[in-house]
């Protein structure tokens, strides 16, 4: 499984852009996108910046998550904490995607 920050420098490689060029798309700076790179903690609101700027999910930046995929999946089963701003940023881009898409809520035991 590929880390946030191989994510990102497969869609920077993609998209043949440098960090450079992504920092002024995004309006990130240069040093938040060696930080995902180097996969240290950034916002929420980074991430989707980030992504954006880069045409791909919120969701598979951070996680790994391709939420096209789940279009085909009869429902997301999500467990953890419900006010964490990562889980929550998560399933709002799932629901973006994928409106139809039930999600079933547990939350984590800890």
């Amino acid at each position: 499984m590929m880390t946030r920050g191989e994510r990102l420098k497969q869609a920077l490689r993609l998209r043949r852009w440098t960090i450079v060029e992504l920092a002024r798309r995004s309006t990130a700076s240069y040093e938040t996108i060696r930080n995902v790179i180097a996969n240290k903690d950034v916002t929420v609101s980074m991430i989707e910046r980030i992504a954006r700027a880069l045409g791909v999910s919120p969701a598979w930046l951070a996680f790994g998550v391709d939420v096209r995929k789940m279009k085909r999946c009869p429902a997301l089963s999500v467990t953890g904490d419900p006010l964490d701003p990562e889980l929550v940023a998560f399933v709002e881009d799932v629901q973006r995607s994928c409106p139809d898409l039930p999600i079933v809520f547990t939350p984590s035991s800890d």
